[in-house]
This record gives structure tokens, sequence and C-alpha cells, in this order.
């Protein structure tokens, strides 16, 4: 399993229960999913290929899960009860259990609980019965999440059909002596293994998840600092509005064609302050596509879209021709310098002062020479600044 790739569980199928507390304006949301939806996604992003639930059947919330899970390629069935799970032709499949109101992430999947095909998952009994899990013994609790054989199933037929199907399961697991594997206990503390009971529950767990996939960090640009501080705080929000990252992908790459048209029709300024807008939009839009990939179970949300930042330097350098009057050589020197500079990264390594190494900061120092003097004094303006940070920083890598 590599750091950007999903975990693999062996379960074909998933078992989700629908319970009364997935429903309605109360009912907890985590990323723009309810509890189920959640567990969908995790699902499909640890291999199953089907989904199967229980109870709440015709509901808005079975709805929309069932078409989370047929848009992410998974079969849907709707099963009455435990009895009907018992006799669905399953003896030869792996199942995976969880309890209905666990918000899993494949993150927090023991990479050692993949070396047996069955597994349940446990805590220690303190931690867990506080935090809301299922009490085993007095030493253990179970963590929410098993994996067991499609053969045990037919053993719920004796079992009364009104049964709670998770927690009967989780007894005939441990009957049958499957083995164990412990939940790491940091995953409690961080959300990206808990229990959601009420909305405030979903919201704590969405901010832990936020802030840890975007922890903020000193070698970042001051537009990737500003975006990440803005997914930190609204990302769960932006989530939910699909709609929002294709958006903001579309505004960021057009940004940069209003300012080289600006520039074009001799607005410097105002070219070069549309390009410094530019960058922090595009960090949101790559920010929001990272979301969106860990939220599916990418560990390391690989930016595929990365290179897409380089369209801005192409825009900052057509822009700075345009703007700058004289030969195609005093025309051309002082962007392509601008821009060259940012690739002469110290090899000290990275320290706060990159932060000011920015390329929405830079056009906006250019916007600022433009209004004050001309095109190309900002452009040299910008030059020097960012030439400075860079020999400030080979005499001070630490910062």
């Amino acid at each position: 399993m590599s750091a950007n790739d999903p975990a693999t569980i062996p379960a074909s199928c998933v078992l989700i229960s629908l319970s009364p507390s997935a429903s309605g304006a109360d009912a907890p949301r985590f990323l723009g999913r309810s509890t189920a939806e959640r567990q969908v996604e995790f699902a499909a992003a640890c291999g199953c290929r089907e989904v199967i639930t229980l109870g709440e059947g015709g509901t808005a919330a079975a709805t929309a899960t069932r078409h989370l899970a047929e848009s992410l390629g998974l079969a849907y069935r709707e099963l009455s009860g435990p009895h009907a799970l018992a006799r669905g032709g399953l003896a030869g499949e792996r199942l995976l259990v969880l309890q209905a109101e666990l918000l899993p992430d494949p993150a927090a999947w023991p990479a050692d609980a993949n070396v047996g095909a069955s597994v349940i998952l446990t805590l220690a009994a303190g931690l867990g019965v506080e935090a809301g899990y299922q009490r085993i013994d007095l030493a253990r609790a179970w963590a929410g999440a098993l994996v067991l054989p499609g053969a045990l199933l037919p053993r719920l037929l004796d079992l009364p059909d009104d049964t709670e199907a998770a927690s009967a399961l989780l007894r005939i697991a441990l009957q049958a002596g499957l083995p164990e594997r412990p939940l790491a206990l940091p995953h409690l503390s961080d959300g990206s293994w808990c229990l959601a009971t009420s909305p405030e529950d979903g919201r704590l767990a969405e901010e832990k998840w936020l802030t840890r996939q975007m922890a903020p960090s000193s070698a970042d640009p001051l537009s990737r600092q500003l975006a990440n501080g803005l997914l930190r705080r609204t990302g769960g929000a932006m989530l939910e509005r699909s709609w929002l990252h294709p958006l903001a992908l579309g505004t960021a790459l057009l940004l940069p064609l209003a300012g080289i048209a600006l520039c074009n029709l001799g607005q410097a300024a105002g070219g070069f302050l549309v390009l410094a807008l530019a960058a922090p939009v595009l960090e949101v839009a790559l920010g929001l596509g990272r979301l969106k990939r860990a939220r599916a179970g990418y560990f390391g949300a690989a930016d595929k879209l990365g290179h897409v930042r380089k369209a801005l330097d192409l825009a900052l350098v057509i822009a700075g021709v345009l703007a700058v009057s004289g030969t195609w050589l005093e025309r051309g020197f002082a962007p392509l310098v601008l821009v060259a500079v940012f690739y002469a990264v110290p090899p000290q390594g990275s320290s706060r002062l990159t932060r000011w190494r920015d390329r929405g900061l830079a056009a906006a120092l250019v916007a600022a020479g433009a209004l004050a003097l001309s095109a190309q004094a900002g452009l040299m303006l910008a030059v020097l600044a960012i030439l400075s940070l860079n020999l400030a920083q080979i005499r001070n890598p630490s910062g």
C-alpha cells in the first residue's frame, strides 16, 4: 500500500445499518455526507464491490446512500433485516460490518488487519466505552468495524429478526474466534475514526479532519497559506456544494486570461491585480481537489493538477511582455527574470522566508509599481524583492 493509495480490505460487501438518527435536520453530517454515505465512501475506497443496507428503506437518507453507492460503481441492495441477510446468498463472500454511527477513515485502518481475511477491530475498554463504543468485556471494546466470512451469516437465523445486526454479528464473530487487531488510539483524538450521534459530533470530527489535511506549513507561499486557512474553516461546507470545485478551478483559469487581456488594453495595473487574485483562487481550487481525494480515501491526496500553477507563470510572462514597451528583448527580459527567480530555490532548503516568495504577492507589487510609475518599474521592483528574499534565505536558511 503506497502513501497515495487507499487501504484494501479483504471484503467484497459492506453492511451498513441505516439508523433513525441518519435522517432529518438533526442528523450528523461530515464533509457533506451522512454517516451512511461516509461509510459507503469508506467501503469503496477499501475495495468493496457491493453495499447492503438494513433498516430505514425508502427514506431520503436511504435514497441518497443508494445514489452515492451507484455513482461510485458499487452494487446496492436493501434488505429487511438480519434473517434476510442470513439468506442473502453471501456464503462465499466476506462482509465488512460497520456500526451505524461510525465515521471511518481508510487512513486509520490498521495495516496488519489485512494479514488475515477476517478481523475484529478493538479498543481498550476504558477509552473505547468512554468514546461511545460497544464494550466486549472488561478489557476490550469494539471499534465499530469487523470483517467476517459469509458462511457465518446463517447463525443470524438463531436470533430474533429484530436483533440489531451489527451487534449480533460482533457476537457471532467473537464466538467464532476471529482474530482481533487494535485500532491505534491517536485515531480517536484526531477525528479519523469516531462515532457521530449528533450534529456536534460530526462538526467536531470535520474540523479535526480539515485541520489534519490542511495543516499549515511555514514553507508554503502566502497565497497557499491563505487558501488553506480558508479551507480549514469552510472546507466542509465547500465540499457539500459539489459545483464549487469546478467553479473555482474555472475561475482560476479564466482570471489569468482576463489579466492578460487588460495588459493588452494598456491597463497594466488592473491586469496584474487580477493576476494577483488568480494565485489564491487557484490554490483554493487545488486545495478543494486535494480534500475531495482525501475524503475518498487517498492518504497522500496527491495533487494531480499541481502543474496548473505553471499556467500562472506563463500568464505573468505574457502579461509582462504586453505591458512593457520597447524592443522584444526589453519587453521580455524583466518578465522572464521574474518567473526565473521563483525557481532559484536556495540549496539550504526552505524556511519561513519562502512564504513571501509568492506569485500573487509579486503580481501585486508589479501592479503597485505600474500604478505609481510604469509596468517595467513594477516588474523590476518584484524581481528585486524576490531576489532579496533568495539572498536573505541563503544567509539565514533557518528563517
